[in-house]
């Protein structure tokens, strides 16, 4: 993730949001997730800290690059199989619009220097959130 150095991170289904949230905690706090409250978070943008290079007891190496939000999604797989609710298509369709938006505003705020933070600084992340 280094060399890619996304700000948007999305995550498709409740194994990669459980490792997402458990390895990239602000703070270095290990939290399970489980599947009940997996649905929960689906859709809600976070700020997570993929710094893992660091002792928990010292301060991030870098802490005005490793900052990421993270989107967690339902898998298209979830609806794959037999007849579908629509309700839930119509979330997962708004769960992508609203991934395509913060796209978007991360890229403005990037390319055309909206903000006066640094790409990938918990300050940047916020920004993003708020716009």
């Amino acid at each position: 993730m280094r060399e890619l150095r996304t700000i948007v991170i999305v995550t498709l289904g409740f194994q990669p949001a459980s490792v997402a949230y458990l390895y990239f905690r602000d703070g270095y706090i290990c939290y399970s997730l489980g599947e009940n409250e997996c649905i929960t978070k689906i859709g809600m943008p976070e700020i997570i800290d993929y710094n893992n290079n660091c002792v928990a007891s010292t301060l991030t190496l870098e802490p005005n690059a490793s900052f990421r939000i993270l989107m967690p999604h339902l898998h298209p797989g979830f609806v794959s199989y037999g007849p579908t609710d629509p309700i839930i298509l119509r979330f997962m369709y708004l769960t992508w619009c609203k991934t395509i938006l913060l796209i978007d505003v991360v890229l403005d705020m990037s390319l055309i220097d909206v903000s006066n933070n640094e790409p990938g600084s918990r300050q940047f992340c916020e920004e993003a959130l708020q716009l």
